[in-house]
């Protein structure tokens, strides 16, 4: 172990960077497996959509103008050319795409690949005008996953290419809090039941954004006894739906572990947009719009984190548990959690008959914690 590694407590094996160098086989695997973990497993779609997304535009543009030209590298005009398309579209994260299209741009390497100031100085003037007006992100509404257990629907997909057993499938992500992506990449292999079935762990990345990908263990046991939960638990939900995908057990010779935890009619990984369709088609079974009066969707990938953010703080789990449950690394689950932490204000005031002046003021101290948390947050979305 390096000085530098001892000295500040980290792991390092120099005998072990050693053997990655030993031949020019293992020196380029190594540099492919640091290439491959440069962004988290989570974020990969988002990037490849992101890529996908400007080149589309890249040639509209040129049939509108009857030209036929590469996608990269950028220029100027180009860029303003596409930037107006996404202001036209009102895509609230064009910065996302713009900074993933500079990225190729720069990869491209040769004759006019460099990232000069005129088009870092376009860049930003684009990011401005397509963000004006916007308004601030939209929130995923949550889903009502107790309306959602009570269909009773078969194990067939709502949509095309959505997953088997939407139901089980709706119920999981609310308790694990897992966004749309997340729950779709998960494999059989990173689900386990304990305690003869009745405990289930979910092997889950530390954020969307974790660049070490070291991932999380987080466990539910079975709630089928607790008061306004029955047909809505997650072991159960889980437990289900490993009985369904090992007694299929035809997976074009794949092994099951490593086949999606809620696969297609198909056996294949749910696409971001089929998750979203079928959260909107649950949406509608319950009897709920799916849609504002302006026509904007008002469910989405999110939805499930939403969900089980309000569904848990109504039936009084402490934010904090909430917090590390969802894995905000912030007190952003207040945000999510939203008018569920401000109900039952009764039950709180009447829980508090006979406290403690201490505990009392522990309380008061957390509502003081609370309103400043909401207070940042307000000012750092204005």
């Amino acid at each position: 172990m390096g000085g530098a590694d001892r000295a500040m407590g980290k792991r390092g094996s120099f005998s072990e960077a050693v053997a990655a160098a030993a031949t020019v086989e293992s020196l380029a695997a190594a540099v492919q497996d640091m290439l491959r973990d440069r962004f988290a497993a989570t974020t990969q779609r988002s990037r490849s959509s992101w890529l996908s997304t400007w080149p589309s535009f890249h040639q509209l543009v040129d049939e509108r103008r009857g030209v036929v030209t590469p996608a990269f590298p950028l220029t100027v005009p180009r860029l303003y050319d596409i930037a107006a398309l996404f202001k036209a579209g009102k895509y609230m994260s064009f910065e996302n795409y713009a900074m993933r299209a500079k990225g190729e741009h720069v990869a491209q390497g040769g004759p006019g690949s460099e990232w000069t100031q005129e088009l870092e100085l376009a860049r930003k003037q684009c990011v401005r005008s397509v963000g004006r007006g916007l308004g601030k992100a939209r929130q995923s509404l949550p889903l009502d996953t107790m309306a959602v257990s009570a269909l009773r629907l078969s194990d067939e997909p709502l949509v095309d290419g959505g997953p088997i057993s939407p139901v089980d499938w709706a119920i999981c992500g609310t308790f694990w809090m897992l966004r749309e992506i997340e729950i779709s990449a998960a494999k059989v292999e990173d689900v386990e039941l304990l305690d003869d079935g009745y405990s289930a762990v979910w092997n889950l990345p530390t954020s969307k954004s974790d660049p070490r990908a070291l991932g999380v263990r987080r466990r539910w046991d079975c709630v089928c006894h607790v008061p306004g939960l029955s047909g809505c638990c997650p072991v159960c939900a889980v437990r289900r739906q490993l009985d369904r995908v090992t007694e299929r057990g035809d997976w074009d010779g794949r092994a099951l572990g490593t086949v999606p935890l809620f696969p297609t009619a198909q056996g294949k990984e749910v696409t971001k947009h089929a998750a979203v369709s079928t959260i909107n088609r649950l949406v509608e079974m319950t009897g709920r719009p799916i849609t504002d009066g302006t026509g904007c969707m008002l469910y989405g990938g999110h939805s499930f984190r939403t969900g089980g953010a309000h569904l848990l703080a109504r039936m009084g789990i402490h934010p904090m548990k909430l917090q590390k449950l969802g894995r905000w690394e912030s007190a952003l689950v207040i945000h999510y959690a939203g008018e569920a932490l401000a109900e039952g204000l009764t039950q709180d005031l009447a829980g508090n008959r006979g406290t403690s002046v201490r505990q009392v003021d522990q309380s008061q101290s957390f509502r003081d914690f609370v309103q400043k948390v909401t207070d940042r947050l307000d000012a750092l979305e204005d």
